[in-house]
């Protein structure tokens, strides 16, 4: 049968009181219940069994300390901060990783820059194609629509094959548009990005 009593009388027990209150050698349990109140004994009422308690063997000695069970938020929040840590020290494991690919990559921050400027040029020639395409393709659709609209007029026999040269060349001028602004926005990422490396190795490596 459990034994309970309170911390205050555990507490002032001569270590033969002690193993006396736990027969059989079992361990002494001391917990906090819902009053704030301590109380000890050889087992935890089972509405206690989430408190923190200390356990004593039977001398007298804290032998073990079991903390109490954490609350949902409790638990949502040290998930949350581990997964943080996890995800800064990943962070800081990759820009290690970074670091030495462009410190062993460029030998200056000017090889650097000659890098970005190069890439700037090829991607400039491949803007400018586009956009002869997409000058060259407006005027050939403006020239359709026209074919077509004359085609309209009273006495007049449609001719199917404007029409659907028409919706080819205006489906070929979207995609051209389309490629311009990825073309643009390939460029101010890129340009940014050697900027930024740029930066970086100027801190890693002073002077170069």
């Amino acid at each position: 049968m459990r034994k309970a009593f309170s911390a205050s009388l555990f507490l002032l027990m001569a270590l033969p009181l002690v193993a006396s209150a736990a027969p059989g050698g079992k361990k002494i349990q001391c917990w906090t219940d819902n009053k704030g109140n301590r109380s000890c004994g050889d087992s935890i009422p089972p509405q206690y069994a989430d408190k923190e308690r200390e356990i004593f063997n039977n001398q007298g000695m804290v032998v073990d300390k079991r903390a109490r069970q954490l609350t949902p938020e409790e638990v949502t929040a040290l998930e949350t901060k581990k997964a943080e840590e996890a995800a800064a020290a990943k962070k800081a494991t990759e820009q290690l990783a970074y670091d030495k690919f462009l410190t062993d990559t460029y030998s200056s921050s000017k090889e650097l820059e000659s890098a970005r400027i190069l890439r700037e040029q090829t991607l400039d020639g491949r803007l400018v194609l586009v956009k002869k395409a997409i000058a060259d393709s407006e005027k050939t659709v403006a020239d359709l629509r026209g074919r077509v609209a004359a085609q309209a007029k009273p006495g007049k026999k449609p001719d199917k094959r404007v029409e659907v040269q028409l919706k080819k060349f205006e489906a070929s001028l979207e995609d051209n548009k389309k490629s311009a602004v990825q073309l643009q926005q390939e460029r101010e990422k890129m340009v940014a990005k050697f900027n930024s490396d740029i930066e970086r190795y100027k801190f890693l490596r002073p002077g170069h």
